[in-house]
């Protein structure tokens, strides 16, 4: 499975144009902050991610949000806040059965698109 996996460099050699915003060595991310903050590991590729990119938006069309180094608490503590339409529609019945973290079946939100919603990472 994991080697069915896109890098980050399948995803720059379909956006190139994101190149320009790549950090110019790794931004040095405390996921271990991030991770324990959240109450849940991140994906590897998420992590690769953030290590290489500030918060990204594609074509005005997807936010992907990643930690800044030395606001990593600040960054969970957002994730949490954006989980509240979530967390609002799961109250009645209306998240397709998903839960914001720390729920069973929990979610972080880690991005968002802006007519569709939130891009979710389940726990």
């Amino acid at each position: 499975m994991a080697e069915d996996m896109l890098g980050i460099e399948d995803l720059e050699a379909a956006v190139p144009s994101m190149l320009r915003w790549r950090a110019p060595s790794a931004r040095r991310v405390n996921w271990q902050t991030v991770e324990r903050e959240l109450g849940t590991p991140l994906p590897s590729d998420y992590r690769e991610l953030g290590e290489a990119y500030p918060t990204l938006i594609v074509d005005d069309f997807l936010l992907v949000t990643l930690p800044k180094p030395g606001s990593e608490a600040a960054f969970a503590t957002g994730s949490f806040r954006r989980s509240e339409s979530l967390r609002d529609l799961w109250e009645v019945n209306e998240s397709d059965g998903y839960a914001p973290y720390p729920e069973p079946r929990r979610v972080v939100v880690l991005g968002r698109i802006p007519v569709r919603g939130p891009v979710l990472l389940e726990g």
